[in-house]
């Protein structure tokens, strides 16, 4: 499917140096932040610090995609979700696998 492309594009299986993400106003919805929540799942090697997901059209969905993620990944800092429409759910669902030295970004 597409959105699993995006990510295998995005960062290859072995790449262990990648640090920041920035896909701002990409449009990629639940769908799209699911694939790279995924990828970042399966990826043991993933040393990813920053996430900007920010106006990407992102819902409840995909908030709870991420926090599937945030909860195997250890190195991530912060996730820019601004201008999303994740909802007071969303929120919640985030909230509930927050952790020191994560800044999860959520203002609509």
């Amino acid at each position: 499917s597409y959105p699993m492309l995006l990510w295998d594009k995005l960062i290859p299986v072995n790449e262990a140096s990648l640090k920041k993400i920035n896909l701002y106003n990409n449009r990629i919805g639940d769908e799209g932040v699911s694939a790279i929540a995924k990828g970042i799942q399966e990826n043991k090697n993933c040393v990813l610090e920053e996430l900007n997901l920010s106006s990407n059209e992102i819902k409840v969905e995909g908030a709870k995609s991420l926090a599937e993620m945030i909860k195997v990944n250890a190195s991530l800092k912060s996730i820019n979700l601004y201008e999303n429409n994740i909802g007071g759910e969303g929120r919640k669902v985030l909230r509930s696998v927050e952790r020191d030295g994560l800044t999860i970004l959520t203002w609509t």
